[in-house]
C-alpha cells in the first residue's frame, strides 16, 4: 500500500492539531454564516449561479474565458479562486474554515471589482 507518511507521529500530530483546532475554536458552527455572507455579497450580473455548500462554494459565470479572467485577475490582486476540473465557467472558492469575516469581506470585493471591469 502507498502511504509513505500514513502512520508517521508527525502526520498525526498534524492531524490531532487540526482536529483539536476544529473543536476549540467551534470552526463548524460558523460555516453557514459565512457561506451566507459569501451569498449575500457576491451578486453580480455575471455570477449565473452559486453553487456547492458551507466553505466550498463555485461561482457560475456564462463562459469558461470570464472564469478564467476572473481567476487570473483576482490572483493579481491577492486573492487565490481555482479552476473547476470538469465545468470550465466555474470559479472555485475556497478560503480556509478559519477565515475572518472580514477577510471574506475583502475577498468579494476583490470579485466583485475585477466582474466589474469584465463587464
Amino acid at each position: 500500500h502507498i502511504t509513505t507518511f500514513g502512520g508517521h507521529p508527525v502526520i498525526a500530530a498534524a492531524a490531532h492539531a487540526t482536529l483539536k483546532s476544529l473543536y476549540d475554536e467551534d470552526l463548524m458552527s460558523q460555516m453557514k454564516h459565512k457561506e451566507e455572507i459569501l451569498r449575500q455579497r457576491l451578486q453580480h450580473p455575471l455570477i449565473q449561479e452559486i453553487r456547492g455548500k458551507g466553505l466550498m462554494l463555485a461561482l457560475m459565470l456564462p463562459s469558461a474565458d470570464l472564469t478564467s479572467q476572473l481567476i487570473l485577475q483576482s490572483m493579481d490582486k491577492g486573492l487565490l479562486l481555482f479552476w473547476l476540473l470538469f465545468e470550465g465557467r466555474a470559479a472555485r472558492i475556497t478560503p480556509p474554515l478559519n477565515i475572518s469575516e472580514s477577510e471574506l469581506h475583502e475577498g468579494c470585493d476583490i470579485i466583485l471589482s475585477v466582474l466589474d471591469n469584465l463587464s
